[in-house]
């Protein structure tokens, strides 16, 4: 059975590609700040797809990448 690298990066990859974000912020500001900061493509797909909201600090933010990790790889199996 042949190992699939995941769609999109672990929550933690995810928050080191976020130093310097100011709070509160948006999705997209988060998006800005990892591109800023040369993130990988499965960083970015990782906050691409979190529930869009306003964000008061990294523990919202973490709340929302464990919460989408945790969908998308229900979906994966499902595939």
């Amino acid at each position: 059975m042949p190992h699939h690298e995941p769609l999109h990066a672990p929550v933690e990859e995810v928050l080191t590609y976020l130093h310097g974000v100011h709070f509160p912020c948006t999705k997209q500001d988060l998006l800005d700040t990892a591109r800023r900061h040369h993130a990988p493509e499965n960083v970015l797909r990782a906050l691409e797809i979190m529930y869009p909201e306003e964000f008061s600090d990294l523990d919202d933010v973490r709340r929302n990448l464990t919460s989408s990790e945790a969908r998308a790889e229900q979906r994966e199996r499902r595939t």
